[in-house]
């Protein structure tokens, strides 16, 4: 090789094969020279010289074919290499693009100024020439994308055809999942529930809020259902050691809990005689709650009687009877009264 050059930037190093050098030069074109343990410089002990990935005008590192002690020196030099291809040469290697040569693919005219004749296979002209039909149902799209300008690039975005701000384009096809019919205009798929009203309704609903199942029933609560009511309130008189039957209420079938209370007004003509007073089930033979005992003189003097409790009905009827008796003397009892209800 023959030359002249300037040295640019220099380096020791001492002991090693790789030496980083951050020459600060910002440039590409540097010639390298190795200089070991003063010797003359050479650079034959030079394995690679790579540039960084990250800063290629500012730094490189050197690999040497073994560790030595010495310099590196930067120089700006017009060296010709003996091993450099001449263009004539050039035009033989393998792959070489050479003026002139033709171009292929999506290129075509010759080198070094060929020209661009298809996209994707697809014809430039075509691509360029605002295509119409049916195929394309926005026309302008790929003319306007063809022309490759910004403001018929904008066109194209803001076209009528694909502007959202108008309805001129409603949705349009089958209908599916809860919905039947076509777009524009759909409608709810019907349920087995038939339109009307309900008293009391057991309902179903399902996991998208609709009725699926109704019909009447007891739905809405039960406390308070079944109400029934009966009622004396003229006053009687026993002397009897027996039971005797003030008022009587009969249920229909019923099932669930109920309460069944009663209220009356007692008396006695005797102060050493007593009048008893209960709430009879006579259905089952019991007693509702207790039988209560009262003792009064005169028989202008009257006492209030009352009880209630629970029944369990299981779809059958049940009778019910408000009982007194005298344990001596005349047991009097009016405004007698039974009521029955559901609670559960």
């Amino acid at each position: 090789m023959a030359g002249s050059f300037k040295l640019l930037y220099s380096q020791e190093f001492s002991s090693t094969d790789t030496i980083i050098v951050n020459h600060s030069l910002d440039r590409y074109q540097l010639g390298v020279i190795v200089s070991i343990d003063g010797s003359a410089d050479s650079s034959e002990l030079i394995s690679s010289i790579d540039l960084d990935s990250v800063d290629p005008r500012n730094s490189l590192t050197i690999t040497l074919a073994s560790s030595q002690t010495g310099f590196i020196k930067i120089i700006d030099t017009d060296y010709s290499w003996a091993n450099m291809p001449t263009p004539e040469e050039s035009a033989g290697l393998p792959n070489a693009i050479n003026s002139g040569d033709a171009a292929a693919g999506d290129l075509s005219g010759t080198y070094p100024d060929p020209s661009v004749a298809t996209v994707g296979g697809t014809l430039a002209a075509t691509i360029g020439s605002h295509p119409s039909d049916t195929a394309n149902p926005h026309a302008t799209d790929v003319g306007n994308l063809g022309a490759g300008t910004l403001a018929e690039l904008n066109t194209a975005i803001t076209d009528a055809t694909l502007d959202d701000s108008s309805d001129s384009r409603p949705p349009n096809g089958s209908a599916g999942g809860d919905l039947t019919g076509t777009y524009p205009n759909p409608s709810l798929s019907t349920t087995t529930v038939t339109a009307g009203s309900y008293t009391s309704a057991d309902i179903t609903v399902d996991a998208q809020g609709r009725l699926t199942a109704a019909a009447n029933g007891s739905g809405g609560g039960t406390f308070g259902q079944d109400y029934q009511t009966a009622i004396s309130t003229a006053r009687s008189t026993t002397t009897s050691a027996t039971f005797q039957t003030k008022v009587t209420l009969t249920t229909p079938s019923l099932t669930g809990t109920y309460r069944v209370g009663w209220t009356s007004v007692v008396d006695n003509s005797n102060k050493n005689s007593e009048t008893e007073v209960r709430l009879q089930n006579t259905t089952d033979a019991s007693t509702v709650g207790t039988t209560q005992i009262y003792t009064t003189n005169p028989t202008s003097l009257r006492l209030g009687a009352s009880g209630f409790g629970e029944i369990t009905f299981s779809g059958a009827a049940k009778t019910f009877e408000i009982q007194y008796r005298a344990t001596g003397a005349t047991a009097g009892i009016q405004d007698a009264r039974i009521e029955i209800w559901r609670v559960s």
